[in-house]
């Protein structure tokens, strides 16, 4: 049919987390949504995930149990987070963050009130990320591909494990953004919410 794998999502559950849930930063500050964060998300969403999700961000904001943004010195937002709470487990994503550290603070500030089981979705390619979750007591329940159609016309993408287009790779390819609909991170220095 033309479909071929691109990259893998692995699963991750546990029946409760207990990490650290108070750490503070003096690089960033945490806020709750408001309003007028909306149309930063979106550009940072669409970013992070290569397409404009602005009908699927509005409907996870009002489902959500709690959405947050992550702000700079400047008070530019920089990455965001929510939390669902599903009849099993909470849902944690979409999360948007610069790295990997801004990802667990998020991830952090997202349980801090939470007892009870949890469930995060995580694309290949973040490994610091995923260490942190199994050291935090997190298994990993199972790893199903994302898949393409016509995916060989994207060759130089799939070869380095991003879906997005060529002109978000990072221009000194130390690095490549990576997505997925309930986890992303994108490269520290793209300041992703400035207009172009």
């Amino acid at each position: 049919m033309g479909f071929a794998t691109v990259y893998y999502v692995h699963k991750y559950i546990a029946d409760n987390y207990s990490g650290p849930k108070n750490f503070v930063s003096h690089e960033w500050s945490v806020e709750d949504f408001q309003e007028v964060d909306f149309a930063t998300i979106v550009r940072l969403d669409e970013v992070a995930f290569g397409d404009k999700r602005s009908n699927f961000l509005r409907n996870r904001i009002k489902q959500s149990k709690r959405c947050i943004v992550v702000k700079d010195h400047q008070a530019n937002i920089i990455g965001f987070g929510m939390s669902i709470a599903g009849p099993i487990n909470l849902i944690l994503g979409p999360i948007v963050a610069p790295d990997a550290q801004t990802a667990t603070d998020i991830f952090d500030t997202l349980t801090k009130d939470h007892n009870g089981k949890l469930r995060i979705d995580v694309p290949s390619g973040h490994a610091e990320f995923t260490k942190f979750l199994e050291r935090s007591g997190f298994t990993e329940a199972n790893t199903p591909p994302v898949m393409m159609l016509r995916a060989e016309k994207c060759q130089q993408e799939i070869i380095h494990y991003s879906p997005l287009p060529l002109k978000f790779l990072d221009k000194t390819n130390k690095g490549i953004i990576q997505l997925d609909v309930l986890f992303s991170y994108f490269l520290k220095d793209f300041k992703g919410n400035k207009e172009k």
